[in-house]
């Protein structure tokens, strides 16, 4: 049955609407984001990159920041997508919960990766390490311009989301939540419009576009680095060189037992 507005439910998140663990979008959301989060992770791209390793001296609170980047962005990923989040007008006590560690593990990824990437390429604040980057200066202009990017629109999502906290929208423009006849808890009685649907709309759609810029960013990484050029051997000629010794002391052995 439609809702009395006409309208569809909008969620003012991507988070809000691959919630549901049951559903197609947040099944395939769990696989795409922990799939992602395991192959950043065991990558160690912070390590094996010339363009982005920095080397184990610039720390923060006696954490390197290369650490930081390697462990902090892809745990952060696991975080938000297992511990999925609802509505703040369902949530009970143990959601509000759910909704911290998943919150947390936003913060971890969006901004934890922005931070550490900024410092490495000298972005705003940060006086950065560039001279140890083996990277162009080409690549440095569009990292700087991803990261810029995906900075800009994660504070546009934040103003979003504290606009839609604030009591400033006709009550007739808000959600409507309350009991239905049928169900248990609180249910959706109808959606919102009006300037309360452009904001959730606006907040949705910044958060993607940061999501893109931080793709963006990973995939020119990808694209300047030198190891992606290297041409592996064929043959791993130390393993054959095992693999004969081996079969030489063996056949040594044999004809030793003959004898």
């Amino acid at each position: 049955e439609p809702f009395a507005s006409g309208r569809s439910y909008f969620p003012p998140t991507v988070s809000e609407m691959v919630s549901d663990i049951r559903k197609p979008q947040g099944k395939a959301f769990w696989a795409f984001a922990f799939i992602a989060a395991l192959l950043i992770f065991f990558s160690w791209y912070t390590t094996n990159l010339r363009n982005v390793y920095i080397g184990d001296d610039p720390q923060i609170c006696g954490i390197a920041w290369i650490s930081l980047r390697q462990y902090v962005p892809p745990l952060g990923m696991m975080l938000l997508s297992s511990v999925t989040t609802v509505p703040a007008a369902k949530a009970s006590v143990t959601d509000q919960f759910c909704i911290y560690l998943h919150t947390t593990g936003a913060a971890m990824f969006f901004v934890g990766y922005m931070v550490c990437e900024a410092h490495a390429i000298g972005l705003g604040p940060f006086s950065g390490w560039i001279d140890k980057l083996r990277e162009s200066r080409s690549g440095i202009r569009q990292r700087k311009f991803t990261i810029a990017g995906g900075a800009f629109f994660c504070m546009i999502f934040f103003v979003f989301q504290i606009a839609l906290s604030l009591p400033l929208y006709d009550p007739g423009d808000l959600d409507e939540w309350g009991p239905l006849e049928g169900h248990q808890g609180v249910q959706l009685l109808d959606t919102a419009g009006g300037q309360v649907q452009a904001v959730k709309v606006c907040s949705y759609v910044s958060e993607v576009i940061t999501g893109l810029f931080i793709i963006s960013n990973l995939l020119v990484v990808w694209y300047h680095c030198e190891e992606r050029h290297y041409d592996l051997p064929e043959e791993l000629h130390q393993v054959r060189a095992t693999a004969m010794f081996c079969e030489r002391t063996r056949s040594g052995d044999d004809a030793a037992d003959v004898s």
